[in-house]
């Protein structure tokens, strides 16, 4: 193939190349993948807080007398602790604006209360401080929101008898236009 028919097979393509309309592309993006929200539940189900560690007022010390030495140690109150979720939940239920509420049980049922797995009496106190929700995704097209919100903690081990894991349940109730729970 000569130079010349070369040359004119280039700007023919080239040519056609401009001369095709424009195909406009649209793209949205989201920041939080709804894979990731799993279907309507809260994100992450289950939470597991840091330790409480150095919780004796004084680390060390000495007894004066048998009755000092079986006496229990005073315990740091008041240890924070924060959890963060993200809920998906349909759009046309959602009660605009946001109300959230929480509550907290124990695994025996008890409210306000961590306990032991393996005995009950030992429990720790915990007060519920609501910091922030927030929408942060809707679309009207999929009938869905996503509520994300971050609550404190107060934790009290005064009442704990034995150390180790102690356990709850934080529920999440993001209120709906019919006034139950979403």
């Amino acid at each position: 193939m000569s130079y010349q028919c070369k040359l004119l097979s280039f700007l023919a393509t080239f040519m056609v190349t401009l001369g095709l309309p424009l195909i406009p592309a649209i793209a949205q993006t989201s920041t939080i993948p709804e894979e990731d929200l799993g279907v309507n539940g809260i994100s992450p189900t289950q939470i597991t807080l840091d330790p409480i560690k150095d919780i004796f007022v004084n680390s060390s010390g000495y007894a004066q007398n048998t009755q000092e030495l079986y006496k229990q140690p005073d315990l740091i109150q008041n240890v924070k602790r924060q959890i963060n979720w993200t809920k998906r939940i349909p759009l046309d239920k959602m009660q605009l604006p946001l109300k959230v509420t929480y509550e907290f049980k124990s695994n025996n049922g008890t409210a306000n209360r961590l306990n032991n797995s393996t005995t009950s009496n030992s429990t720790i106190g915990v007060i519920l401080n609501p910091l922030e929700n927030n929408l942060i995704f809707r679309s009207e097209a999929r009938n869905v929101a996503v509520v994300e919100g971050r609550v404190e903690l107060t934790l009290d081990p005064t009442q704990s008898q034995i150390a180790g894991v102690h356990g709850g349940r934080l529920s999440v109730c993001i209120q709906s236009k019919d006034g139950g729970c979403l």
